[in-house]
């Protein structure tokens, strides 16, 4: 029975509705009264005399076959009416439209939707995407369809049941959809405007909302296969609209005029174009990309399990609504201890909020990633910057900048979660206050203590209290989260004991309340009791084990701690003491926190992964994406680990970790310390380690010693002789000194990192045996460096090793060497046996500036990525051609570099960058461009993305186009082109820079929309600009020359008002600047010559937040009072400056720069005047002798004075400078 409804209804699919091939048959235009009344006359029910009449006497056969016929014809009568309503809507698809100018009437019968039930389907409120096509586009659109679920984005599409269900009235269902949607996608074709009116009724649609006012509607048109010259073709518009009145005769709702009207509307619109050689596949990604960029995944948080939510999130909903009403400020802040659920309330509030600020709703928590992380997540959330753009941030200022200039418009809704009372975090969520949101947005903050709030200017009435779990809500929590058993199962009065013992205190000493993770944590304690009964609850009731702890809840998780096996034990306190505490800087390349567990577990990555899913389940760490790569622990959690690391009598210590400096925690007696295995110790827990004798710790695997603060007249030396079983030693002290003793004596050893002034025996590292991750920086006497020995090396990493002239040892037997990096060696003159690091993925030979030649390196099959920059003695890279792996390529800075060979092979090259290579010609790059020009059959070379030279002489610009992937070009000192072509093609350039290149006419640079950087410099030749009201997306413009009088149609400022970043010298800025006021989105300025003084005065300074100015060397005062919101300032080479004033205090500056401004007498009292001031660097200030600093600088972390009078020289002090971390004074030659 069920194939035969399939069947039936791919046959009703296709049926001819009108029986002459018309297309005007549609539904819900003529009555359906001669079916229904054929229908009707059909004897569906007999009478009761009839049936009595039956029963006495016996039917005849004939009276029985027609009885049969009967009640079959109604049957497939009502099979076809229950079907006819959803006959799909594109008649071009059932059947061709004839080419006779008169419409007959239809012979078939069709149904008028007047007659049909009003629909019982709920348009689903997931349709944000509508896609509207002809029939000849179906397959296109279907993948489309199913690349845009994929990316979690539910379009509604006429071929989708969950968009037309069976038996629904499509017509309404479709200009719903259109009502509800936020994104029209029209893929145009000849087809679309002839062959049916259905593509023309929706498109007209989308255009009305359109126009309305507040409309919320985006139309993307994909001119799939139509060119945008025949759409605009007049005589096509005749052939069209010859077509529509046809149609308009029969159906009443077309108006021919407002169709008209639409193709003058699309005109307008910014349109995606199917080029020649561009696949459906890159047509789909670029509409899949526009579209996630307009609408937000419909994924939301999962809130189902919370109990409470819906009661809390209404509680805090009012007081949104009461600040709403009475404060211009609309923000409140959130405030309770840690585990009480405010982020998960947080997240349930953007689940209830998210229609109403239209899904720009945004959770961010503090900690949870990097500040560029959860800044990319707002502006992907909170705007419509293309996600590719934000991909590639990497600039906090820049992306503050957005969030300030592009959310203006928005209406958001945003939650600051967990900001911690630290200057630092303070200082990120002061930024986002400052976004300037738009109309009716909100602002939540929550954080553990009111201190934080008042220190972001919340006052009393804007700020709360968490609220509270319930008893019965508690009981729920704790039941839901245990094993699910029948109610009379349950004993009551056991579940009530166990509630009362999450019951705990608020530290006010009158109320109390009940705390979510402590009930979470306990009913999987509980969980193991399978009818819920009091066996356990007397062990359990036992879990202060400590009477000093903070708080009661470290009970419930010592609870838990304790049911873990002790290596699930390890890896947890692994992960909250060291992986979740040490700098990322001090991790080696290409390593996370799951390969050093590996690695100090000497366990395989799924034996790991299998311990993590342990502690996953009894809510200890969350896995953050990439299977474990990233991994999240609470901060109660982590709280509870730093308190099980101090010391305590009754048992066994496994780990020591200190962060305050006190000794007597280490100098008890006893033999604990044979049983310690871990010990860390972060800036001033250093100082524990005075007089300990570090041999008495025999079973230690880990030692970490991490110091971030200045400490210039500390040493330490380490005794690690004893250390057999060490594992990992992590020395990272950039602000003392530290010497170590006994490293030969470390057999053990898997990974050494050592980042400090003070030199270990290198001679003893070669003999660690068992050594696959190695880092070493600032090393001085070393010539050599031999690596015979460590043939497990995977990582290598060399920094800063100023006398080291040779490196032995590679060879063919390191077989599991990955990634290796040599980086400011600059005696370094031979690398022997690099050519057999078989397995090596990655090289970087960095400013190695005495290295006159490589060895072969063709045979390294696997190699990645090679970069080679700043090594200006290489001569060649012989092998480079046959490097198939090859994905980037660069060699900046390689002045004596000869031609590259032939790149033919090199497929997968995606960057390369041969900068400063002082040589002729590039053969091997000019025979890339030529292959890449017989696209699309050698297709493949089109992954090239970068592309950095210099010198070149010959014709580029010609092949430039053949390279579709390409997003930056910067060429140097080239010639050979006088005019750049149209680079229409290249939808994906974003970056342009030229520099001293003899090109006249950069016309051409028009089309590109999608530059955002064009940074054009001393190109003396040049006569004219690109059209810049075309690059509607360009945010940073460098243009200087001492001959750019010569450039005709200079553009206005008003054609740049996307402007973000300007550099302009004395002669452009005469030229762009007057109109200034058209700036206000400038967020960077870099003046060069004395002739740009007038530009300080412009009305949109007051925005600027980073300044430089160059070469004023007329001016004697520079007054930055009207620069309220600078970040940062540097001046360089002002030759008459002579003094710096500030009337007002500079709150936001946070760099300080001042080089080589000789005349230079006075500048502002620091303290006062840039009190937040964190880098101040002064370079060859000669006359400056005094500089006051009346107090505390608390932020201030980088100090360099060179070449500068002695008598400036800054009195330091802990107090004064508490966070400073680099202090440097010399002469300018040191």
């Amino acid at each position: 029975m069920a194939s035969t409804s399939s069947s039936c209804h791919a046959e009703i699919k296709h049926v001819d509705v009108s029986g002459q091939g018309s297309e005007e048959n549609v539904l819900g235009e003529e009555s359906a009264s001669t079916i229904s009344e054929h229908i009707q006359e059909i004897p569906h029910e007999v009478s009761a005399a009839t049936a009595t009449e039956s029963r006495n006497k016996p039917p005849s056969l004939v009276a029985n076959w027609l009885l049969g016929f009967v009640h079959y014809v109604g049957g497939i009568l009502g099979l076809l009416i229950s079907f006819l309503p959803i006959i799909k809507l594109r008649e071009h698809e059932k059947v061709k439209e004839p080419d006779c100018e008169v419409i007959r009437k239809p012979r078939t019968l069709t149904v008028d939707s007047g007659n049909i039930p009003e629909s019982q389907h709920d348009l689903e409120s997931k349709h944000k995407v509508f896609l509207s096509h002809s029939g000849a586009q179906k397959d296109f659109v279907e993948q489309l369809c199913v690349d845009l679920e994929r990316c979690d984005r539910f379009p509604f599409f006429d071929k989708l049941q969950s968009s037309i269900p069976v038996g629904e009235k499509f017509p309404k269902l479709i200009f719903d959809a259109i009502e509800q949607c936020q994104v029209g996608v029209v893929i145009l074709s000849e087809d679309f405007f002839m062959k049916s009116k259905w593509p023309m009724l929706e498109l007209n649609a989308m255009i009305k909302k359109l126009e309305r006012h507040n409309s919320r509607i985006t139309i993307i048109p994909l001119f799939y296969q139509i060119s945008i010259e025949a759409f605009k073709n007049p005589k096509n518009h005749s052939r069209w609209i010859l077509q529509w009145k046809k149609w308009a005769s029969i159906d009443k709702r077309i108006n021919v005029e407002e169709w008209k009207k639409v193709l003058r509307v699309m005109k307008t619109i910014t349109s995606i174009v199917a080029e020649k050689g561009i696949s459906d596949v890159s047509l789909r990604e670029g509409i899949v990309a526009e579209i996630c960029r307009l609408v937000p995944s419909e994924t939301r948080y999962d809130n189902s399990h919370i109990q409470g939510c819906s009661r809390i999130c209404k509680v805090i909903q009012h007081k949104i609504d009461q600040v709403m009403t009475t404060s211009k400020n609309h923000i409140i802040g959130l405030y309770g201890m840690g585990g009480i659920g405010k982020t998960t309330i947080g997240k349930a509030l953007c689940n209830e909020l998210s229609s109403k600020f239209h899904d720009k709703v945004c959770h961010i928590e503090f900690g949870s990633g990097t500040e560029m992380e959860l800044l990319r997540k707002t502006l992907k959330t909170c705007t419509q910057i293309r996600h590719d753009v934000l991909d590639e941030l990497d600039d906090i200022s820049q992306g503050f900048s957005y969030l300030r200039r592009r959310i203006s418009t928005q209406k958001v809704f945003l939650v600051l979660d967990n900001v911690q009372d630290n200057y630092k975090s303070i200082q990120v969520a002061q930024a986002y206050l400052k976004g300037g949101y738009g109309p009716g947005s909100f602002i939540l903050i929550t954080t553990r203590t009111i201190d934080v709030l008042k220190k972001l200017h919340l006052d009393g009435s804007n700020s709360f209290e968490m609220p509270d779990l319930e008893e019965d809500e508690a009981r729920s929590l704790i039941l839901n989260c245990s094993i699910s058993l029948p109610s009379n199962e349950i004993n009551e009065e056991f579940v009530k004991n166990s509630i009362k013992q999450c019951y705990f205190s608020k530290g006010d000493g009158t109320s109390k309340h009940y705390h979510p993770l402590a009930l979470k944590v306990l009913s999987q304690q509980l969980g193991s009791n399978s009818t819920l009964q009091p066996s356990p609850f007397s062990e359990i009731n036992t879990f202060n084990g400590y009477g000093h702890l903070e708080h009661p809840i470290f009970s419930i998780l010592r609870s838990t701690f304790d049911s873990l096996r002790r290596e699930h034990q390890l890896v947890f306190m692994d992960l909250a003491l060291l992986a979740s505490k040490l700098n990322t800087t001090v991790w080696p390349i290409h390593w996370n926190q799951l390969d050093w567990l590996c690695m100090v577990h000497d366990k395989t990555t799924e034996e790991i992964k299998d311990m993590l899913e342990v502690l996953k389940r009894k809510l200890l760490v969350e896995d953050l994406g990439g299977g474990f790569t990233k991994i999240g622990i609470h901060d109660l959690w982590i709280e509870f680990a730093v308190e099980e690391a101090k010391p305590h009598s009754f048992r066994d210590q496994l780990w020591v970790y200190q962060e305050d400096g006190k000794r007597a925690a280490l100098q008890r007696r006893g033999r604990w310390r044979e049983s310690v295995e871990r010990m860390c110790f972060f800036n001033l827990g250093f100082r524990s380690l005075d007089g300990l004798k570090l041999d008495d710790f025999v079973n230690l695997t880990v030692f970490a010693l991490v110091v971030d603060i200045h400490m210039p007249d500390c040493a330490l030396n380490l005794d690690l002789s004893g250390l057999v079983h060490l594992k990992s030693l992590q020395i990272c002290t950039r602000g003392m000194s530290v010497r170590a003793h006994g490293l030969n004596f470390l057999t053990s050893l898997v990974e050494l990192l050592w980042c400090t002034p003070g030199t270990p025996c290198l001679d003893e590292i070669g003999r660690l045996k068992s050594l696959q991750y190695l880092k070493l920086r600032n090393c001085m006497g070393i010539n050599v460096l031999n690596f015979t020995e460590l043939k497990f090396l995977k990582v290598v990493k060399i920094t800063k090793f100023p006398d080291l002239i040779t490196i032995r040892g590679f060879s063919s037997r390191l077989t599991n060497l990955r990634s290796l990096l040599i980086k400011s060696c600059k005696s370094l003159q031979n690398c022997p046996g690099l050519d057999e690091l078989y397995s090596l993925e990655e090289l970087s030979l960095l400013e190695c500036s005495k290295l006159p030649r490589l060895p072969c390196l063709g045979q390294l099959t696997n190699l990645k990525e090679c970069d080679l920059s700043q090594c200006e003695s290489l001569e060649a890279v012989p092998g480079l051609s046959e490097l198939v792996a090859l994905e980037k390529f660069s060699a900046n800075g390689c002045r004596k570099l000869a031609p590259l060979p032939d790149l033919v092979k090199l497929t997968k090259l995606q960057e390369l960058r041969i900068e400063e290579c002082l040589v002729q010609c590039k053969p091997g790059v000019a025979s890339l461009f030529a292959l890449a020009s017989l696209r699309p059959s050698l297709s493949k070379l089109s992954v090239l993305e970068v592309i950095t030279i210099s010198k070149w002489n010959g014709l580029i610009w010609t092949s430039i186009p053949n390279l579709p992937m390409l997003r930056k070009l910067k060429l140097r000192d080239c010639e050979g082109d006088d005019e750049v072509p149209d680079l229409q093609s290249l939808k994906r350039l974003k970056s342009v820079k030229l520099e001293s290149c003899d090109y006249k006419d950069l016309l051409g640079l028009s089309t590109v929309t999608a530059l955002e950087t064009l940074y054009i410099h001393a190109c003396n030749e040049l006569k004219r600009l690109p059209e810049f009201e075309r690059l509607t997306k360009l945010r940073q413009f460098h243009i200087c020359g001492r001959y750019l009088d010569d450039i005709r149609d200079w553009p206005s400022a008003s054609d740049m008002c996307s402007l973000e970043v300007l550099s302009v010298d004395e002669i452009s800025s005469t030229k762009i600047v007057p109109d200034h006021e058209s700036l206000s989105g400038l967020r960077k300025l870099k003046l060069y010559g004395s002739g740009c003084e007038n530009v300080l005065s412009m009305a949109s300074s007051s925005q600027l937040e980073f300044l430089s100015i160059y070469y004023f060397e007329t001016t004697e005062e520079l007054d930055f009072s009207g620069f309220p919101n600078l970040r940062e300032l540097v001046l360089w080479r002002c030759g008459a400056l002579k003094r710096l004033t500030c009337s007002k205090p500079l709150t936001a500056l946070n760099r300080l720069q001042v080089e080589n401004c000789v005349s230079l007498v006075e500048m502002p009292n620091l303290s006062s005047t840039f009190p937040h001031l964190e880098n101040l660097f002064l370079k060859n200030c000669r006359a400056l002798s005094c500089m006051t600093c009346s107090g505390p600088l608390l932020d201030l972390k980088n100090i360099e004075l060179i070449g500068c009078d002695r008598r400036i020289e800054m009195p330091y002090s802990v107090s004064t400078f508490p966070k400073l971390k680099c202090y440097i004074v010399g002469d300018s030659s040191s």
